[in-house]
């Protein structure tokens, strides 16, 4: 903007001449400047429906037999469950060794249902051998029951 007294060139948003000091005459309004780039709405427009993914027609990886449904046939793993029980009941001096031999016969099943056939064979020798411990334990405690009753028997007799 010029200054209207001097003809000095000023600038458009000064009040007053920087030369002279006369008041300059104010600007009407102009048209509003224009963005460099188109202006957004305030919240973008959303689609209807979101778009749905594709989902492929079959799995990447074979289907596994669900829990108690084997794949074909199983091994044949002995589990000793019923060894494991009668050295639990009629070994009553080593019925704790009998325990963990029914814990272990319990653990060949599910192991076979699983897939883990090496798993399965470690829990039935564990449970046949902690099995076959009680009852020699228990055989042995039973012998010793008998000698030292033998025993306390005739000397109660020499003492008479």
């Amino acid at each position: 903007m010029f200054c209207p007294q001097c003809g000095t060139p000023n600038d458009d948003r000064s009040y007053n001449c920087t030369r002279c000091g006369a008041p300059l005459p104010k600007q009407p309004p102009g048209p509003p400047a224009q963005p460099a780039y188109p202006p957004q709405p305030a919240y973008p427009q959303q689609p209807a429906y979101p778009p749905q993914p594709a989902y492929p027609q079959q799995p990447a990886y074979p289907q596994q037999p669900a829990y108690g449904q084997p794949q074909g046939q199983l091994p044949d793993v002995p589990s000793h469950l019923v060894l494991a029980i009668f050295s639990t009941v009629c070994c009553s001096g080593c019925w704790p060794l009998g325990v963990v031999a029914i814990y272990f016969a319990m653990q060949v099943k599910p192991a076979l249902l699983r897939g883990d056939v090496a798993g399965a064979q470690g829990a039935s020798g564990k449970a046949s051998l902690f099995a076959w411990i009680s009852i020699v334990l228990g055989v042995l405690l039973f012998l010793l029951a008998l000698v030292y009753g033998f025993l306390m028997g005739g000397l109660a007799a020499l003492q008479r």
